[in-house]
């Protein structure tokens, strides 16, 4: 009746190709992820969890708009969530 999941996320570094970029390389980054749940004999199910358990920060990425890249980072930073559900079988 329980599940817990951790997933380590890697993003790599790579090369700011936009024109204009003052800072060509953009830094690699790890995030962590911990969520669970328990799901009882009636269907009910609570589920919690960590989004970027560890609050870690993204790399800087020089762009005219923007400090981050929007394709690759999350920019809410830690997410804490709980959720209850029921699942119904007819």
């Amino acid at each position: 009746n329980f599940a817990a999941n951790l997933y380590v996320n890697y993003s790599s570094g790579y090369d700011n190709t936009q024109l204009g970029a003052i800072q060509s390389r953009v830094d690699s980054y790890t995030t962590t992820d911990l969520t669970g749940s328990y799901t009882t004999d009636n269907g009910f199910r609570i589920s919690t969890g960590v989004f970027n358990l560890f609050d870690e920060s993204f790399p800087f990425y020089d762009t005219r708009t923007a400090n981050f890249d929007t394709r690759r980072v999350d920019t809410r930073g830690r997410v804490i969530f709980l959720e209850l559900s029921k699942e119904f079988v007819f």
